[in-house]
């Protein structure tokens, strides 16, 4: 009778504490709590998204930002300086690693200062993160296994993404396909 009871009261803890706890990602907050900064980064008013979210990511305390963080990394990339960027971007998979813009986002900015194989893994981990449901992940991980000479892989790749309705990819397929790479 006593292991009944036993049981039973741990059961009911269990499920009050199931209910009690918040299952709100950490990121989905701060996209609410960073509304205004994000509003004047998608007005295309960069100086002061800048200030914005360098104030928030300076003024976090205790509780740092991955959204800040991502935020102020796109102004930066916005004014031309893709190692700031990088540095943010760093920083915020430090702080939430499943934020899987962040690993798209760092994967482009790699991509494009010639990094392929830290573009490649980047990529690879926001493919992972968006449970393989982001047909521009596939699209850049294409591209970066092309600079890498992994050519099948890179066709598999493209292929996904132009079957996820990806234009884009279809574009960088056909000419690849026209210049004789595939």
């Amino acid at each position: 009778m006593e292991t009944f009871l036993l049981s039973l009261s741990f059961v009911l803890y269990i499920i009050i504490r199931y209910y009690m706890i918040d299952h709100e990602a950490q990121s989905d907050k701060d996209y609410r709590r960073f509304k205004e900064g994000i509003e004047l980064f998608d007005q295309k008013k960069y100086d002061e998204a800048f200030r914005y979210f360098d104030h928030a990511a300076a003024s976090a305390g205790s509780r740092e930002s991955a959204v800040a963080y991502l935020y102020r990394a796109r102004c930066h990339y916005k004014f031309d300086n893709p190692f700031a960027a990088l540095v943010d971007l760093t920083r915020a998979q430090n702080i939430e690693n499943t934020l899987a813009v962040c690993h798209l986002e760092r994967g482009i900015i790699n991509y494009e200062i010639g990094e392929f194989s830290n573009a490649y893994l980047d990529f690879d981990r926001a493919v992972w993160h968006f449970h393989r449901e982001n047909a521009e992940s596939f699209c850049w991980r294409a591209m970066a296994r092309w600079q890498l000479q992994k050519y099948a892989e890179a066709e598999s790749d493209f292929k996904r993404a132009i079957k996820m309705g990806d234009e884009y990819a279809s574009y960088q397929f056909k000419s690849m396909q026209k210049s004789g790479q595939f």
